[in-house]
This record gives C-alpha cells, sequence and structure tokens, in this order.
C-alpha cells in the first residue's frame, strides 16, 4: 500500500493533506514510472499514472519494527 503526492495545488488546499491515498500498485513501468489503483475511500483518482518520488510507503514492514504511516483524507 502505498500513498501518492498531491500535485495540484491551490486556494483552500493549504489545510489538506498533502498525499491521497490509500493505493495499491497495479503495474511498473519504464523510467520509475508506476500505475496505481486507489484502494477504499481515500480522497484522489480511482486511477493514475505517478512516478516514484511522489510515492510514500503506508504500513509498516513487519520484519523492521518501524512505525505505521497513516495518510490523511482531508
Amino acid at each position: 500500500m502505498v500513498a501518492i503526492k498531491r500535485t495540484q495545488f491551490g486556494t483552500e488546499l493549504k489545510l489538506k493533506a498533502k498525499y491521497l491515498g490509500p493505493y495499491k500498485v497495479v503495474k511498473v513501468g519504464n523510467h520509475g514510472r508506476y500505475e496505481v489503483e486507489k484502494v477504499g475511500e481515500g480522497e484522489g483518482p480511482y486511477k493514475t499514472l505517478t512516478v516514484a518520488e511522489y510515492i510514500k510507503a503506508l504500513g509498516a514492514n513487519p520484519l523492521s519494527g518501524g512505525p505505521i504511516v497513516v495518510c490523511g483524507t482531508g
């Protein structure tokens, strides 16, 4: 599960979450591109293409013991 960075900014978006999601990676493309599909009822488009620089992992690797990252929806 991943979150993708909001790339469109404008008025009234200053207080909104900087990442949209959650998404699952459907397809890995060339040059660090990923096709992602929304999981659940988060904010953002149902299906989109994004680049690796705009993706953030959600959840924790059970072996690392790291924190769980939660993506805000509003």
